[in-house]
């Protein structure tokens, strides 16, 4: 099991930045979305198939999600910090 995988399970929290490709430093724009890793409970069968056919039309060779140690994850995010670059256009006679 992965350093990451473990991390999670002790403590669910987490953050992800969005940023653009050719971001550069902190002047620039981007979000932050920080929430909770949770496991989608082996009875809700409904949901871990709904999440698994999600999946696969975006990774249609991933044969390893049928393997026995794949869990299914979400993430509740309970805020969302953006540093976002506004433009000001200024009109000259």
């Amino acid at each position: 099991m992965s350093a990451h995988t473990k991390d999670v399970q002790r403590d669910g929290r987490c953050s992800l930045t969005v940023q653009a490709a050719d971001f550069k430093g902190a002047a620039q724009g981007r979000v932050v979305l920080i929430g909770t890793v949770n496991k989608v409970p082996d009875e809700d069968v409904a949901k871990k198939t709904a999440l698994r056919e999600k999946y696969l039309a975006k990774h249609k060779d991933a044969y390893w999600i049928d393997f026995g140690y794949v869990d299914c994850i979400y993430v509740n995010i309970y805020l969302l910090v953006a540093n976002l670059i506004i433009i000001y256009i200024y009109i000259t006679q």
